[in-house]
C-alpha cells in the first residue's frame, strides 16, 4: 500500500472526465459547472473512459473516484491568485467536498498542453493554508507594530485603491527624475488613476489586481461619484484636502496604507463560491497582503452591498481568518442541483466589520512589548536619539 504523505498527484484526461463521471454514476452538483468539462458523449467516449479506468493502478482508483466527485459536486470552490514581488503570478483552484477541516481537498488545474486535468490530493485543508502562509512569510519577519482597522463603503474602495496606485506612480517618477515626491494629488490625477485601474488588466497594480477578483465588477465612476468618495475618505481619516483648491493628500494613516500596499511582497486574492443551506449560491472574496514590515487582511465580502473591512494582523490571526474564510457558515454539505436557483448572496463576514461611517482605528508605529523602537517607514530597528533611519534614510 502506498503511504499517505499528505500530497499526491494524478492526471485525468480532460476529454474523459465527463464520460467517467457518467459511467461511474457520480451525482453532479451545481458547482460542478465551475470546472469546464469537454462535452464527450456517445458509446465511443464511454468505451474510452472505461478502458482508461481499467488501465489505472488499483491503489489509485479510489483517489481518482474521489477527485471526480470533487469536480462534479464540490460544496465549495476556492480560487486563489498569488502575486509575488510583482514578478510571479500563481493561480490555484481548490475543490472542497466537505467543510470539515480534517477532510481532504483537491487542487485542480490543467497541464500546459491542455490535455489533462492535473489533480493534487491534499490530505487536509491545513496543507493548503500552510502553503499560503509560507507565501506570506517571505524571508523576513513582520516588524511593524502599527495598527490600522477600518471599513468603507464598497463604492469608495476603488477610489482608495486608485489613490494608492497614483502615489506609487508618483514615487517611481520622483525616483527616476531624482526629484521630490509631490506633496499632493489633483482631482484629475485621481480620476484618471481610478478609471485606468478599473479598465486595465495589469495585476502589478493593486486596483486592477483587486478588480480581477472582486465579487462584483468595478465600473468606472463618474466625476461626482469620485468627489463623494473623496469626501467619504476624508471623513474616514485616510485622505485630506491639500493647500491648493482641488488638491488632496493622504493622512498618516493613508500614507501607511499606500506604503504597505504599494511596496508589497505578496498579494493573495481569494474568491469563493458555495451552495448555501437555503439553496442559493454564497460568494465571498478577500485579500491577504504582505508588505516589507506589515501583514493585512481585507474582507471584500460577496455580491451584496456590505462594506469592505480592512485590518492589520499577525500570522496567528491571519491563519484564523483564512480558516474562517474557508469554512463559511450556511454552506450545504451536499449541494442539491434541484435546489440551487443560480442566485448569489453574501456569505458571512470574515471580519467583525467596524462601522463604515466611523473613522479609522490607527495606532502609528511605536515601541513593541520588548521596548524596541522601529522606523515608521521601513520597519528597521532604530535607537533613541537617531535623527534618521540608517536603513532607508527616513527622518525620525
Amino acid at each position: 500500500m502506498t503511504a499517505d504523505t499528505g500530497r499526491r498527484e494524478i492526471a485525468i484526461p480532460q476529454n474523459l472526465a465527463a464520460p467517467l463521471i457518467e459511467q461511474l454514476r457520480i451525482v453532479r452538483g451545481k458547482l460542478g459547472g465551475t470546472f469546464t468539462l469537454p462535452d464527450s458523449s456517445g458509446d465511443r467516449a464511454a468505451r474510452d473512459a472505461l478502458s482508461w479506468w481499467e488501465g489505472q493502478k488499483k491503489e489509485d482508483l479510489s483517489l481518482i473516484h474521489t477527485a471526480l466527485e470533487a469536480m462534479a459536486a464540490p460544496v465549495l470552490v476556492i480560487d486563489c491568485v498569488i502575486l509575488r514581488n510583482n514578478r510571479t503570478q500563481l493561480s490555484s483552484r481548490l475543490a472542497v467536498l466537505s467543510l470539515k477541516p480534517e477532510d481532504p481537498v483537491f487542487l485542480i488545474g490543467t497541464d500546459p498542453a491542455g490535455k489533462d486535468f492535473r489533480v493534487e490530493y491534499l490530505r487536509h485543508r491545513d496543507t493548503f493554508i500552510n502553503t499560503l502562509l509560507l507565501h506570506l512569510a517571505g524571508t523576513s519577519p513582520v516588524l511593524s507594530d502599527s495598527r490600522l482597522t477600518f471599513a468603507i463603503q464598497r463604492q469608495d474602495f476603488p477610489v482608495l485603491l486608485g489613490i494608492i496606485d497614483l502615489r506609487r506612480r508618483q514615487k517611481y517618477h520622483s525616483l527616476m527624475d531624482h526629484g521630490a515626491l509631490p506633496a499632493t494629488m489633483n482631482f484629475g490625477e485621481i480620476e484618471q488613476s481610478t478609471k485606468d485601474g478599473i479598465t486595465t488588466t495589469d495585476p502589478r497594480w493593486i486596483l486592477p489586481f483587486t478588480a480581477s477578483i472582486a465579487p462584483a465588477k468595478f465600473t468606472p465612476p463618474q466625476p461626482q461619484e469620485i468627489r463623494q468618495s473623496l469626501t467619504d475618505l476624508i471623513s474616514k481619516g485616510l485622505v485630506r484636502e491639500g493647500t491648493s483648491p482641488g488638491s488632496y493628500d493622504v493622512t498618516e494613516a493613508g500614507q501607511m496604507l499606500a506604503d504597505a500596499w504599494g511596496d508589497q511582497i505578496t498579494w493573495i486574492g481569494f474568491s469563493l463560491v458555495g451552495a448555501r443551506d437555503d439553496g442559493k449560491f454564497a460568494a465571498e472574496c478577500a485579500m491577504a497582503i504582505r508588505s516589507e514590515s506589515s501583514l493585512w487582511f481585507i474582507d471584500l465580502g460577496g455580491k451584496g452591498s456590505a462594506p469592505v473591512a480592512v485590518t492589520t494582523t499577525n500570522f496567528t490571526l491571519m491563519r484564523e481568518l483564512i480558516e474562517k474564510l474557508f469554512s463559511p457558515t450556511g454552506i450545504s454539505q451536499v449541494p442539491d442541483l434541484a435546489a440551487v436557483q443560480g442566485s448569489m448572496s453574501h456569505a458571512v463576514p470574515v471580519l467583525e466589520t467596524p462601522s463604515p461611517s466611523g473613522p479609522v482605528t490607527f495606532q502609528p508605529q511605536g515601541t513593541t512589548r520588548l521596548g524596541r523602537a522601529f522606523c515608521s517607514k521601513c520597519g528597521s530597528p532604530i535607537t533613541k536619539g537617531w535623527a534618521f533611519c540608517r536603513n532607508c534614510g527616513a527622518t525620525l
